[in-house]
């Protein structure tokens, strides 16, 4: 009973490693498959590369991103001609509001480019036009900010401030900074600082000089500030969810991911691995050379030789004993 338990367990130890290393093959080849895509879009040395990998890991487990996916959508923006650096901050921004919106990656590129060219935005923008909206949209829902704006507007341009009464509007939003924007040109550097105070976007000057500019000149409408809310949006709602556990679970499946790359990267277990694929080579031309049923003859000749010189030890050890005993 013992050795059957015994048994039972190591082959299901065995199982477990066997699921284990599957899992982890699976997980190291999205990883690879991914990262041969951005060589191919990339020409960066191989220690930026590695740094980018060691970087790429600790982003997507924070983010509860998956490794491959980060890498796919830096290979992606990358082939859409942008600089390694630019693609890896994009990158970031695209995966997450992929993961958030529910719509697939491509699709997320498409929507952010389309919203860089309309706003002329660098990389480095979109975090700073993200929280000028989300700041102005605070102040858009609060009626006595928007009364003080009027008031504001009215007194230093004579001019009056009509914005949107329907405030359950779905372009709501869109439709006050389009009415802000229309007098935004007529303001003077001291003047826009003041809109920008009242507001609460004076931390995010840059941010609404963008959004000012690009739906004055109509080159924006209201499914482009939808995007850029669902980008900040998603920002936000990824923080709160990493807090839950299905955002603690994401986490543990990047940070598998990561491990993974890890072991199958060892030196110890690419030395074995190769050891075995050279033992299959070897059996493979014994095998051409010779044929299948002789190696496997010979193999069993030898054990059994094995065995019976073992055996035959025993024997003399024995013989040498009765010898001795009789004396």
């Amino acid at each position: 009973m013992s050795n059957y338990l015994t048994t039972l367990l190591g082959e299901e130890l065995v199982d477990k490693a066997k699921d284990t290393f599957s899992g982890m093959a699976a997980s190291v080849k999205d990883v690879d498959t991914a990262m041969g895509k951005l060589y191919q879009t990339t020409s960066e040395t191989q220690q930026t590369y590695e740094n980018f990998l060691t970087d790429a890991n600790k982003t997507a487990t924070e983010l509860g991103l998956s490794v491959s996916s980060l890498i796919e959508q830096t290979s992606a923006w990358a082939g859409m001609g942008y600089g390694f650096h630019d693609s890896t901050k994009l990158a970031e921004i695209s995966a997450l509001y992929s993961k958030m919106s529910g719509m697939d990656g491509g699709s997320a590129i498409e929507s952010i480019s389309a919203l860089m060219d309309t706003f002329h935005l660098a990389a480095d923008d979109i975090s700073g036009m993200t929280a000028a909206l989300s700041a102005f949209d605070s102040a858009a829902s609060n009626t006595s900010t928007m009364e003080k704006l009027q008031e504001y507007i009215s007194s230093m341009t004579g001019a009056e401030l009509s914005l949107p009464t329907d405030t359950d509007s779905l372009t709501y939003t869109y439709d006050t900074l389009k009415a802000v924007s229309e007098i935004w040109g007529q303001l003077s550097a001291a003047q826009q600082g003041m809109v920008l105070n009242i507001t609460g976007t004076e931390l995010y000057k840059s941010g609404m000089e963008s959004l000012m500019n690009g739906i004055a000149g109509d080159a924006a409408d209201s499914s482009m500030i939808a995007t850029l809310s669902g980008i900040g949006g998603s920002m936000q709602a990824n923080a709160s969810l990493l807090d839950t556990y299905t955002g603690k679970t994401s986490q543990f499946e990047s940070a598998y991911q990561s491990l993974s790359k890890t072991v199958t990267d060892s030196p110890a277990l690419k030395a074995i691995t190769d050891l075995g694929t050279k033992l299959i080579e070897i059996l493979d031309t014994v095998i051409d050379k010779v044929g299948l049923l002789p190696t496997l003859m010979a193999g069993i000749a030898a054990k059994s030789a094995f065995k019976n010189v073992g055996h035959n030890k025993m024997l003399l050890c024995h013989k040498d004993i009765t010898i001795h005993s009789r004396m």
